[in-house]
């Protein structure tokens, strides 16, 4: 590629991704700006001067981001002991990002082994059942999945008189076991339905009959030729199921301590 190939290309990408970085960044500021306003009328302050207070509030801690500074906050929840921000994330992120990571690994792959096994089977009852499955698994809170396996464990150590898996607290073991299945679900089930309905499609297409007639085992038509033109939109919608997890993310941490 050459150096006006090079520079066409980055100056399309500066132009699709400025506008949008601008937008974020204006998104920011105002959600910013709204809950300095939300705090300082929650304690009574007049709308007028609630709006001073909040503008000025906004430039202050816009200001100190700018240097690193985001300021302290609570520790955990329940607790009136403040620390930088920074401490926080240095800690807790690592916990965050690797328990979505896993959450986002099980959801995809389950999802794309429950959506091909709808569409290869090649059944009415099998894609309705996927289709159904992951609707319900779009639609179930994730605050109502975690009390439910919460509850399943707890009756299975009372009845067991042993624990199968931790329902708190935190650990790089089975700690991770119920709020892992809690945030793959979402994944799961977009994952399933695109899965399903993709390769369904794919296996209906005049090249997938050829190939099968010029001889070709069923395996190499569904390596070949139906995933490899699957692979892209299944893959984007495992990518666009990172915003389904991330939204349950912070109740599944809450929930689970």
């Amino acid at each position: 590629m050459n150096t006006v190939t090079w520079t066409s290309a980055f100056s399309r990408g500066v132009r699709y991704l400025l506008p949008r970085l601008l937008f974020a960044l204006a998104t920011l500021t105002f959600l910013i700006f709204v809950t300095f306003l939300g705090l300082s009328m929650a304690r009574g302050v007049p709308l007028a001067a609630a709006a001073r207070y909040a503008g000025q509030s906004t430039l202050s801690y816009l200001w100190h981001v700018a240097q690193g500074d985001l300021g302290t906050a609570f520790v955990s929840v329940g607790t009136n002991r403040r620390a930088p921000v920074t401490d926080i994330l240095a800690r807790v992120l690592p916990r965050s990002v690797g328990l979505l990571a896993l959450a986002l690994g099980v959801g995809g792959v389950l999802g794309f082994l429950l959506g091909s096994w709808a569409a290869y089977r090649r059944h009415p009852q099998a894609r309705l059942l996927a289709v159904l499955l992951s609707t319900v698994g779009l639609s179930l809170p994730s605050f109502l999945l975690a009390l439910v396996l919460q509850i399943a464990a707890i009756t299975y150590t009372r009845v067991m008189g042993r624990p199968l898996v931790p329902v708190g607290g935190f650990g790089w073991d089975a700690h991770l076991v119920l709020p892992t299945l809690v945030l793959a679900v979402r994944p799961l089930a977009q994952v399933a339905r695109v899965t399903t309905v993709v390769l369904a499609d794919i296996l209906e297409q005049d090249f997938v009959r050829t190939a099968l007639a010029k001889g070709l085992s069923v395996w190499q038509v569904r390596w070949r030729h139906v995933l490899r033109n699957g692979w892209v939109p299944i893959l984007t919608a495992w990518v666009t199921s990172l915003r389904f997890a991330l939204s349950s993310l912070p109740v599944v941490e809450v929930y689970f301590g």
